[in-house]
Order: structure tokens, then sequence, then C-alpha cells
């Protein structure tokens, strides 16, 4: 069930999301971040035991998330999925055209990594990087990998176990090519 919080998000982002788009590739997430904010206190209440809770850094991992999933939504035009499920997503934050898609947040938006752990329950077939400002309240689509690409990766240990990873420099740009785009260019 969506919480009304995210009920009210998703309608404001399907009237005004194109126009959080800025021309120097940013997204002004600053009209949602409270909410984001709330959503995600929401998820890590709800996911206190999962792994996916794990937070190494002073912001929650699940608004972290929702940031990226929020940039990537605004970018397509495709809805977030808000329905809290104690079991998650799987690692399937968006399908379009039968392909899934895993949106991965980072606040080291300066020199970007995108991250995995090597055997996670499933694969997508896409994991996507959002570089996140939490001083500016905004986000970046730092680029893209396939999951072949993931899984070919180097083995790095950020100080939390040996993580798969992709230096941002090293990702393809913008948006991988079969998602929609809105009428406003989503610059890359």
């Amino acid at each position: 069930m969506m919480s009304t919080k995210a009920e009210q998000l998703q309608r404001f982002l399907s009237n005004t999301g194109d126009r959080m788009i800025g021309d120097d590739g940013w997204f002004d997430l600053s009209m949602v971040w409270s909410v984001l904010e709330d959503l995600g206190s929401e998820r890590d209440s709800q996911k206190k035991k999962y792994q996916s809770t794990k937070n190494w850094s002073k912001h929650s991992t699940h608004f972290i998330g929702l940031v990226g999933e929020t940039t990537v939504s605004i970018a397509t035009g495709i809805p977030l999925n808000l329905v809290l499920d104690p079991a998650g997503d799987g690692c399937r934050d968006f399908t379009w055209e039968g392909k899934t898609l895993d949106v991965k947040g980072t606040i080291y938006w300066r020199n970007p990594h995108l991250k995995q752990y090597p055997k996670p329950k499933r694969w997508c077939d896409y994991l996507v990087l959002v570089g996140i400002d939490p001083i500016r309240q905004a986000s970046t689509i730092c680029g893209w990998a396939t999951a072949d690409e993931m899984k070919a990766a180097n083995l790095v240990d950020y100080g939390h176990g040996p993580q798969l990873s992709i230096n941002g420099d090293d990702l393809h740009k913008g948006l991988p090519p079969f998602l929609p785009v809105r009428a406003k260019e989503v610059p890359s």
C-alpha cells in the first residue's frame, strides 16, 4: 500500500517533474527533498533487519535510493514504485520494455563509482548511477552499465567487504537507450 506522502509525491512528479531538469545536467529536488527524507525513514523503519538497510553514511540508505529513483523517474517519466514492500524490489527499481533497471545512488558525485556486491539475489539487466549533492538538494545522472559489464568489473574493498566497481568515467553516459526521455532533453 502506498502512503499518502508517496501518493502526493507521485502526483507532483507527474505534473511538474520535467521542470526540475536543469540545463547544467542537475535535477533540482529541493521541492521534494523533505518528502523523500520522510519516505526514506519509513522504508528504514520497515526494513531494519534487511541487508539493504546497512548505512555507511549520515544519510539513510533508503533515502539515497529514493533520490536516485526519483531522478530516473523525472528523466524518463516512468512512475516510481513507492509501495512499501518488506521484501524489497529485488534490485528491480524499474521495468521498461521487458528490461529491468537497478538505480544506485551515491553522495560521492565528484568521483562516483557504480558499486554492486558480487552475489546479489538476482541481477537486473541495467544499472544506473545517480550522483547526489545533499547540500544543493540536487542530483545528476552519472551513467550506466549492463549487468554483464558489472559482473566483469574489478573487485574493490571500500572498507565494508569487496564490491564490483566501475569508475564513473568508464560508464556509458546518460541513460540506457531503450528508456524514454522527457520532452526536455536530459543532459548527458
